[in-house]
């Protein structure tokens, strides 16, 4: 949830607080955003770092802890991309089709493990 949000707290939604599977979240709540949507926010502190992350969504059926699981996988996802990207200089796609674009990523995906494979190679054969 961006910071400069400002939602107004509609209620609390039940959860099973003693479920383990739950560690770490500390809110799942209703909320009103401007124009008079209706949303969830699921609070959830990171046990190792302490950091407070809110998940603004529109699912209402998931489990909180399904919630904060998969923003936080789709946070891994995006920043691999993002590295893809900028150590690959591989902004722009090359096709529209899906098999292009498929394609695409299947060989900057390929190409990038291949350079990490040469630089473990390197640091270990040449100490470089």
């Amino acid at each position: 949830m961006k910071k400069n949000m400002k939602p107004i707290k509609c209620c609390d939604r039940q959860w099973d607080k003693e479920d383990e599977r739950n560690d770490g979240i500390t809110g799942d709540e209703l909320v009103g955003i401007s124009g008079g949507f209706m949303m969830r926010v699921v609070t959830y502190v990171d046990s190792e770092t302490g950091t407070e992350w809110k998940y603004l969504t529109s699912d209402l059926t998931l489990p909180p802890r399904i919630i904060a699981h998969l923003y936080r996988v789709r946070w891994t996802i995006e920043k691999t991309f993002n590295e893809t990207e900028n150590r690959l200089h591989e902004s722009k796609g090359r096709g529209t089709s899906e098999t292009t674009k498929r394609m695409q990523a299947q060989f900057t995906a390929l190409a990038h493990n291949l350079m990490l494979l040469l630089e473990v190679k390197a640091n270990q054969e040449e100490g470089i």
